[in-house]
């Protein structure tokens, strides 16, 4: 297989693992999907690449995936599951009379086009929020700030007095490790692949390859500027974002961290994010930004937002954008129409919604105070509150290994499946 950052540049030869003919290849939150005639390989960043270990269908056609479900779909049999690289389920009875040669999902349906003409549609069952149970997370009384999953097989949280912690399993233990931070608060957390990133207050900004071992200070171009968040895209750049209205980017986050105009002046950028393909988002307080290339112009767009945008997150081709006065926002394209949704957190509590994530079909939108919580199988839909555990919310995050997890002040953080 070859892969290029552009269809129009050099196209570089890479190792799928996949010993047969390559049948198809996607790219489904945030995971690339290859298939051969029985067997299957996942990547993260469409370089390294590993195998989706246990039974697969033979003759694979077609991938898709919708409503938190990868589906591979081989002869007459699609298989499913809800995470990647994980174990895949046969559907029964068999559903289709002849082989499948096509799939998509849109609009709660995955349609199905199969030889003899054949054409398929299934509803799915919609996903329902998790049930939590709180867990020790070695932080004792101090706050959590952000947590992450790695594809190395590695949870981390971050927070207040230059704590870090890791776990193989999120509902096990969780091991505090020496971050480099001293007592400097940490605000933010996230995996490349390779890299992990933690960056924090006054500028510090740590990278190690195994969050159990040596993280080590970067320089990062913030001077003494408090950084909010990190992200990397599957474009090959790292992002992070602080007070002040300060923006950079890296290709290696060992090495150099290139500040960037980001037009948003002396405001705070609280998140961004990446789409996959076409668009980079930032936000601050009632702005939202977006760039093709995070190393060039960030655009403001219009947006209905009154205050803080505290959060953004892509996910099942919708954006969505949370803030301080209990506000929800979607949008297709992230350049034109953002549209306000009623939502039930925005008269609960504070309604200061700081977190937004996407995981198994379904959204959850928390806020920092009062520990509520609300979710969406669409967006655009109805929101509804469920049972939350935590007093507050500062992290949330769904992993590859199929768990939620989310953290809050004094020490807590919980689980989700």
């Amino acid at each position: 297989m070859k892969t290029a950052p552009d269809p129009t540049s050099t196209w570089t030869t890479r190792t799928s693992n996949i010993s047969s003919t390559s049948t198809d290849v996607r790219y489904f939150d945030s995971t690339w999907i290859i298939c051969g005639s029985s067997e299957g390989s996942t990547s993260a960043d469409a370089i390294t690449w590993a195998n989706i270990s246990g039974s697969l269908p033979a003759s694979i056609r077609a991938l898709a995936y919708g409503s938190g479900y990868f589906i591979i779909s081989g002869g007459a049999i699609p298989w499913y599951s809800q995470v990647a690289s994980g174990t895949y389920t046969a559907t029964t009875p068999t559903p289709f009379s002849t082989n499948c040669e096509g799939m998509c999902y849109g609009n709660t349906y995955f349609i199905a086009v199969c030889l003899t003409g054949n054409l398929y549609k299934s509803s799915v069952t919609p996903a329902s929020p998790p049930t939590w149970t709180s867990r020790t997370s070695s932080f004792g009384t101090t706050n959590l700030t952000a947590v992450a999953d790695g594809s190395d097989g590695y949870w981390v949280a971050v927070g207040y007095s230059g704590k870090l912690a890791s776990a193989s399993d999120p509902t096990g233990t969780w091991t505090q490790r020496t971050s480099s931070f001293s007592t400097t608060n940490i605000a933010d957390v996230y995996h490349d692949g390779t890299y992990w990133v933690a960056v924090g207050r006054t500028g510090k900004l740590a990278t190690a390859t195994d969050p159990t071992g040596t993280w080590t200070q970067r320089t990062s171009s913030f001077s003494t500027t408090n950084i909010s968040k990190c992200h990397y895209g599957s474009d090959g750049y790292w992002v992070a974002v602080a007070a002040t209205g300060k923006l950079a980017t890296a290709t290696d986050p060992t090495g150099t961290w290139t500040q960037r105009t980001s037009s948003f002046g002396t405001d705070t950028i609280y998140a961004s994010w990446y789409d996959g393909s076409t668009y980079w988002v930032a936000t601050a307080d009632s702005k939202i930004a977006t760039a093709t290339d995070p190393t060039g112009t960030w655009t403001q767009r219009s947006n209905p937002f009154s205050d803080l945008v505290r959060d953004v997150h892509y996910a099942d081709g919708i954006w969505v954008a949370v803030g301080h006065s209990g506000e929800i926002g979607t949008a297709t394209d992230p350049t034109s129409t953002w549209t306000l949704r009623t939502n039930p957190l925005s008269g609960v509590g504070s309604g200061r919604i700081t977190q937004v994530f996407y995981g198994n079909g379904i959204w959850i939108a928390s806020t920092d105070v009062g520990g509520n919580m609300a979710y969406a199988t669409d967006p655009t839909g109805t929101w509804t509150i469920f049972t939350d555990i935590l007093a507050s919310g500062t992290g949330l995050y769904y992993g590859i290994d199929n768990y939620w997890v989310t953290c809050g002040n004094t020490g807590e953080l919980a689980t989700g499946e």
